[in-house]
């Protein structure tokens, strides 16, 4: 609470990740109630929901102007026309003018950063699902090549879901008290979902795609699981080790499968500590899963032509010749040993 007369400072900063030219800005100040504050803060009402409980109490127009140019080396900073993180602090002087400088800090930075990190295939447009349904103020959208997390500066307070990258690459350019979660799944299974997916259902989002999914087309079933072993198979391979070798603590896409409403509550909302009620949390997932996603497919009835194909773990078994299972051993052995997927290598 504020006494009559103190003085109230606002730093503001913000990125200006804009285009170049000249701006004008406004400045202005707005109140509301500490109830409907906390409730957005905590996730509970929505923008559009807390804006109706805000009232104005000045606005000064053509505050200042600014002009955007050109970074050293005459290139720009930024490409796009909007893109502007930042936080803000608040302190207040007792006393108004005049008086000695008694200074409370009445708001701190937002929570830290949550990634979802994980690899192709191991679920992570059915996390990101959940995240958008119960979270979606503070997503954080993917970018090609992990531009998102690598590219641009890191906003607190936000969920960064679906980060394919290794805990090497994340450590570089996270905060230190980030948080995060780790999925990880069978790498058999993921090659086995990957050859699908590539072949029938994935976007064609660029050139690369295009000429993978001709060159599957062209080739059987086990010369087409071949060709990914040798390539796809290594970038996910990759990440899962430096997780699993760090000691870093691994969420399982088949345990998720078994009990995603425990284990979900448990690592976003206690773990990660997202202001996510239960319930939403727990509707989210339940939206979420196979069968509602597929409009009423069980889990286990195959349709190769969608997203959302089958549904289950230890599909492999059905895919595997002794040729692939032979060079799987040689290539992942012993990733699939370290994650805990087997004990050795015969099986």
């Amino acid at each position: 609470m504020m006494r009559a007369g103190s003085i109230l400072r606002c730093h503001h900063c913000i990125e200006l990740r804009v285009a170049t030219q000249e701006y004008d800005f406004v400045l202005g100040l707005a109140g509301t109630d500490l109830e409907s504050y906390d409730g957005y803060v905590n996730g509970h009402l929505s923008h559009e929901e807390f804006s109706k409980r805000n009232w104005e109490h000045c606005r000064v127009m053509n505050a200042g102007s600014l002009v955007v140019g050109y970074a050293a080396g005459g290139k720009l900073s930024h490409h796009g026309m909007a893109d502007l993180p930042g936080y803000a602090r608040l302190q207040v002087t007792e006393g108004g003018v005049g008086s000695a400088d008694v200074v409370t800090e009445v708001a701190q930075d937002p929570m830290p950063p949550v990634f979802h990190v994980t690899h192709w295939k191991a679920g992570s447009q059915w996390i990101y699902r959940i995240l958008r349904q119960c979270a979606l103020e503070r997503i954080i959208e993917p970018r090609p090549s992990q531009a998102q997390v690598l590219h641009y500066p890191i906003q607190r307070a936000s969920v960064y879901p679906t980060v394919y990258i290794t805990r090497e690459d994340l450590v570089r350019v996270a905060p230190p008290d980030s948080k995060r979660f780790v999925v990880i799944r069978d790498l058999r299974d993921t090659l086995v979902s990957a050859w699908f997916s590539f072949k029938y259902s994935h976007a064609l989002v660029d050139d690369d795609m295009v000429a993978l999914r001709k060159k599957l087309v062209e080739l059987d079933q086990e010369a087409g699981l071949l060709l990914l072993l040798d390539n796809f198979l290594l970038r996910c391979a990759k990440i899962q080790l430096s997780w699993i070798e760090a000691g870093e603590p691994i969420l399982k896409y088949e345990e998720l499968l078994e009990d995603d409403l425990g284990l979900l509550e448990r690592t976003l909302i206690g773990e990660c500590g997202l202001p996510i009620r239960p319930e939403d949390l727990r509707k989210a997932i339940l939206d979420s899963r196979f069968e509602p996603i597929t409009q009423g497919r069980k889990r286990g009835c195959e349709e190769i032509l969608a997203h959302e194909r089958k549904g289950v773990a230890g599909d492999w078994r059905n895919h595997f010749t002794e040729r692939i299972k032979s060079a799987f051993k040689a290539r992942y052995g012993g990733v699939l040993v370290a994650a805990g997927y087997e004990q050795d290598l015969r099986w």
